[in-house]
């Protein structure tokens, strides 16, 4: 009987194919230790594949809530420089009689107010008065922005403010 080490010298007979070929003495008569290899690698593989997901699911969780908030700043941005341009043409419309700063000043404040009066991550919204000249008016907004997520925050500063000049003539 064959231990689990040993081979058996096959027959010549029994080294020939049926197309005649011979094949190698070490075919036959040889024990597989191991037979569950196919098994062990897979488990391997698996166990690979959770380690590598363990090592990069914090950076893409980061990447994707730091893509989240530059969306969130960036539509601010948006905000604030419409509100500034739609400020400077009120102020550049209007006739000296009445004040353009005024004006202009209070355009950019509604805007603002009306489009951040649905935002939650609004913390407070800035329209200095504007810059009057002969043949402009110049007008900046601004509005700090919370950042809610905390790794973000510890990036970036929070509240962020989120600015924009704009000048128009009269």
């Amino acid at each position: 009987m064959p231990t689990a080490l040993s081979r058996q010298q096959p027959e010549a007979s029994d080294r020939r194919t049926a197309e005649g070929r011979s094949r190698p003495p070490s075919d036959r008569g040889c024990v597989l230790l191991d037979v569950d290899t196919p098994i062990r690698l897979r488990r391997r593989q698996r166990a690979d594949a959770v380690v590598e997901f363990a090592i990069l699911a914090p950076t893409l969780v980061l990447i994707l809530f730091g893509i989240l908030e530059l969306g969130r700043v960036v539509d601010a941005w948006i905000v604030v420089h419409n509100a500034a341009r739609e400020g400077a043409r009120a102020g550049g419309m209007v006739n000296p009689v009445p004040d353009p700063g005024t004006a202009a000043q209070q355009a950019a404040t509604t805007y603002l107010q009306q489009a951040s009066a649905t935002r939650s991550d609004v913390v407070s919204i800035l329209v200095p008065a504007p810059v009057v000249a002969i043949d402009s008016v110049q007008v900046t907004a601004q509005m700090n922005v919370r950042i809610d997520t905390p790794i973000i925050q510890s990036i970036v500063a929070s509240p962020l403010p989120v600015r924009a000049s704009v000048t128009m003539p009269r």
